[in-house]
């Protein structure tokens, strides 16, 4: 048993459809990679590492397309990852059948967690153990 529990590995979707939605989830974010609860990856068409002051300051690099075999690619690639969430609107495309065997042999843990405003979840659901959806940014005013 490791001294320390394992970071999850947690994947920002930075592509276009996600803009206005992404200065509060970096907010949200930020606290649990600065205090190493979580390791934090943007994406869009690649994969890139992004630190908490990164967040903080909304500092994000997309090429606006979205893959989401990319972001399969980068957690199979470490054969440490136990669980990953995915924070995105879900319109990402579907992993690849030898990534979604893959994830299950390894018994990787995919959460995916998706924005009441855009909550799509055809792309992902069968590949998730749990899926999130957050409440509203913005409250709806009832008249």
């Amino acid at each position: 048993m490791p001294e320390r529990p394992a970071a999850a590995h947690v994947y920002l979707d930075v592509s276009g459809s996600m803009a206005g939605l992404l200065p509060e989830l970096c907010l949200l974010l930020a606290p649990y990679v600065a205090s190493g609860e979580a390791r934090a990856f943007q994406f869009s068409t690649k994969v890139a590492p992004i630190a908490a002051a990164a967040l903080r300051r909304g500092e994000l690099e997309t090429t606006f397309g979205t893959d989401i075999r990319c972001v399969f690619d980068h957690l199979l690639a470490d054969p440490h990852v136990r669980r990953a969430l995915f924070l995105t609107d879900g319109y990402t495309g579907s992993p690849g059948d030898d990534q979604r065997r893959l994830v299950e042999e390894r018994r990787i843990a995919v959460h995916l967690v998706l924005p009441a405003e855009s909550a799509y979840r055809d792309d992902l659901e069968p590949v998730a153990r749990t899926v999130t959806v957050l409440p509203p940014l913005k409250e709806r005013k009832t008249r």
